[in-house]
């Protein structure tokens, strides 16, 4: 049929059919859209067009040969899985998947990628303890942190300062790409709260969505290794640049 004799109802009806699947779609796989925000629980593709781990260690600058022995001896399975159950274990099903910890130490899930200045408001709120601003983060996640949740210290990955008032906790899938954008807007929030707030990353892989995710995760800890800090944040840099 050509395209000026078509059923001028057909394409309409057809759209409101495709959202009604597509909505029934995201409901049933509860995809971290909890917050208005954006989460990762349906697969992209980007997976398989991502950077490998040994793409990104020579990127970067790390001896190829070392950091492939570092992943193929699986040094840092343990590691990643520790992370990974956490995650779990305090109500994490998508990503990214964060933890935002006040100044008096409460925890508040933050579930989704929020936009830059909605997670300003949320910091601001841990800042001053508005439990009203904060007490939404619980409502639209249905979802409360629990003292399951290992502590933040000197071993985790941190950028700012480990006694900043508050601290934003983020268990992420390296190839998920709401993380991708989740990350960007971290740390712009880090950049507008200098001093006041630490960012700390944790490791959530999605495997049965990114099936090589898990490796970019083990990866990321070879280049700490081999490279300190400076070298696990260059990395966690190039795999969401990817």
């Amino acid at each position: 049929m050509s395209e000026d004799k078509q059923n001028p109802y057909l394409m309409p009806g057809a759209v409101v059919v495709a959202g009604l699947f597509i909505a029934m779609a995201l409901f049933m796989s509860g995809d971290g859209l909890l917050n208005g925000g954006t989460g990762d629980t349906a697969d992209t593709g980007a997976a398989a067009e991502a950077a490998t781990p040994a793409d990104i260690a020579k990127a970067i600058g790390l001896n190829t040969k070392d950091f492939s022995k570092c992943l193929e001896e699986g040094r840092y399975a343990a590691t990643v899985e520790a992370d990974n159950q956490n995650a779990i274990a305090i109500g994490g099903a998508g990503t990214p998947f964060s933890v935002l910890i006040n100044s008096e130490g409460t925890k508040y899930p933050v579930y989704g990628a929020y936009p830059l200045e909605q997670l300003k408001g949320f910091i601001d709120g841990a800042l001053a303890n508005d439990q009203a601003q904060l007490a939404s983060l619980e409502e639209q996640s249905g979802l409360s942190i629990s003292d399951e949740m290992r502590a933040v210290n000197a071993d985790d990955h941190i950028r700012g300062d480990l006694n900043a008032k508050v601290k934003l906790v983020v268990y992420t899938d390296m190839q998920c790409p709401f993380c991708a954008q989740f990350h960007a807007t971290a740390l712009q929030a880090l950049d507008a709260y200098s001093g006041q707030m630490a960012l700390v990353y944790r490791h959530f892989p999605l495997d049965a969505l990114h099936p090589t995710t898990r490796m970019l995760s083990e990866g990321s800890e070879c280049a700490a290794e081999l490279g300190g800090g400076e070298a696990f944040w260059a990395f966690f840099d190039k795999a969401f640049a990817e």
